[in-house]
């Protein structure tokens, strides 16, 4: 199977595995001098598009020139963010200050770092996400093909609102997640369901995510 088909075949499997892209119809380009726009939102009709996550990036990133970006795959090994020590746990991290961080994937750019604060962040250019505007922000990085500029107000990308308490992430705050919660209650450890804001344990913190965003589109 080439690798077309391969990538096709991914896009199906995360579109079948995760909620709507997160990135706003009317605000999803960004654009590099080299491979011209790129479309954050759309592919796999959306189902495989960027997807904002409380701690990182998940989903594909479409250049009709150079072909799909993969942002991360949405699990990372800890649950927490990509270690970005391997291709496996590989992928785009929000920092708890909005910087961008860790590395996306091109077949036919290679690697594309996010992480650009330590050369652009005397600049206030560096790759980040605003919360406060929900937008990205910023420059990234990739060796093969130059700058991705996320910075320009025209064409910007931004993101829906994050719901902490969309436990299983179907872009809905509802009973199902509220049940996960309560089923995990006073659990610790990695990798625990019910835990909304990554801090290794379902507490009265994850219930109260749960509950603020109730009844909330997450998307």
């Amino acid at each position: 199977m080439n690798s077309a088909l391969l990538t096709l075949a991914s896009l199906a499997l995360a579109g079948s595995a995760t909620a709507q892209s997160s990135i706003m119809a009317d605000y999803k380009y960004a654009w590099s001098e080299n491979i011209g726009w790129t479309n954050w939102r759309d592919a796999n009709a959306e189902a495989s598009g960027v997807r904002l996550h409380p701690r990182f990036l998940s989903g594909w990133v479409w250049s009709e020139n150079v072909g799909w970006i993969h942002m991360g795959d949405g699990s990372p090994a800890d649950c927490l963010q990509y270690s970005n020590a391997t291709g496996a746990d590989a992928g785009v991290n929000i920092l708890p200050n909005g910087d961008l961080a860790g590395l996306a994937w091109g077949e036919n750019v290679g690697w594309i770092n996010f992480g650009t604060a330590a050369t652009l962040g005397g600049l206030g250019m560096q790759a980040r996400f605003d919360s406060a505007l929900r937008r990205f922000r910023g420059y990234a990085w990739g060796e093969n093909i130059g700058w991705i500029n996320l910075e320009d107000d025209a064409r910007s990308i931004r993101a829906t609102p994050t719901c902490l308490g969309d436990v299983d992430q179907n872009g809905q705050v509802n009973f199902a997640d509220l049940n996960q919660v309560l089923s995990s209650f006073n659990a610790t450890g990695p990798c625990i369901l019910g835990d909304t804001n990554g801090d290794g344990v379902t507490d009265f913190a994850d219930l109260n995510n749960v509950l603020s965003f109730f009844n909330t589109t997450c998307q």
